[in-house]
């Protein structure tokens, strides 16, 4: 973890990874989960500084964590507040991969049959990155499709998070936990994906593709193409992050709630940080109401859209 305002009147705990990886929590073994609770908050509760909120981004809205630290929380206790919640998706892969496509759309089955031919007609591979050379090559080329999709860098993909990378795809491809599938025509990606794997759970951490190939689909296939793998592989889930992006509901059979949390330590200065934190909470419900709206005026349009075409069909 590290600390955010150290040195101001409210120091904020926060995950490593934070606004770039979700889901971040403690591991923890079943077999001892309550006492470990009780020490980690009592470790927390007594750093210098002592923060006044600790977050959890984007978890699932059934962890236990944070009503857990904060039964756990001495002397005073906290209190949780839950912020904006959105959705997470995933692959399954309980079944086997026939299974899996089967239960996708229609068209969408067709075309996951046509286009690897048509691919393949003009001399298009699927590639994984089998070495750190591989990986470094294929990143580059991820990192360009990516940010090339902008009109300027992205500010997810900067460069520290770009030497992460590099350096921990160097060290894993060669034990399966980082997996690269790059889609290419004559030695040019046209799109690519990058996974972290470990435990069973795969991760998609992201992609990119030239939209000037864009009847191909490379960015899916790439996509597709660690999935099967993960289906060969016997993994038990792979994430494909958050967002309900129509893409990825065509793929995922899981639809899961996430939420971020904020524990707020009760004491002398629990009213301050409460007032401190008090305009940005608004601004969070005032986006989330404003995002509400939209979806309902997009929703009661399209309802509109139905019942004049139907009117017009009933009256001719």
């Amino acid at each position: 973890m590290f600390m955010e305002g150290s040195r101001t009147r409210v120091p904020h705990l926060r995950f490593l990874g934070e606004s770039v990886f979700y889901g971040g929590v403690p591991l923890v073994r079943s077999d001892v989960a309550d006492e470990t609770i009780r020490t980690l908050a009592a470790a927390i509760a007594t750093m210098r500084p002592r923060p006044s909120i600790l977050s959890f981004e984007l978890i699932d809205v059934d962890s236990r964590w944070p009503d857990a630290l904060v039964r756990a929380w001495p002397p005073s206790g906290a209190w949780v507040r839950r912020g904006v919640a959105t959705t997470a998706v995933a692959v399954g892969l309980g079944g086997t991969l026939e299974e899996w496509v089967q239960t996708r759309p229609r068209k969408w089955r067709s075309d996951y049959r046509r286009r690897p031919r048509r691919f393949a007609e003009i001399g298009g591979i699927i590639r994984r990155a089998r070495s750190g050379q591989e990986v470094s090559r294929g990143l580059s080329a991820l990192i360009r499709l990516h940010n090339g999709r902008r009109s300027h860098e992205s500010e997810w993909v900067n460069p520290v998070l770009e030497r992460t990378f590099r350096e921990a795809g160097e060290r894993l491809v060669t034990v399966n936990g980082f997996r690269l599938w790059t889609i290419e025509v004559d030695d040019l990606v046209i799109g690519a994906t990058a996974f972290a794997a470990a435990g069973g759970a795969v991760t998609t951490l992201f992609t990119g593709f030239d939209p000037a190939w864009g009847r191909f689909a490379p960015g899916l296939r790439s996509m597709i193409a660690g999935i099967e793998e993960s289906f060969r592989l016997g993994e038990e889930r792979v994430d494909l992050g958050y967002g309900g992006y129509p893409y990825k509901l065509k793929l995922a059979n899981e639809v899961r709630s996430i939420s971020s949390y904020e524990m707020f330590a009760r004491g002398h200065r629990y009213p301050l940080v409460r007032a401190h934190e008090l305009p940005r909470h608004a601004r969070e419900r005032f986006i989330e109401g404003r995002v509400r709206l939209r979806a309902r005026s997009r929703f009661l349009d399209a309802r509109n859209r139905i019942v004049a075409k139907r009117a017009r069909s009933a009256s001719r």
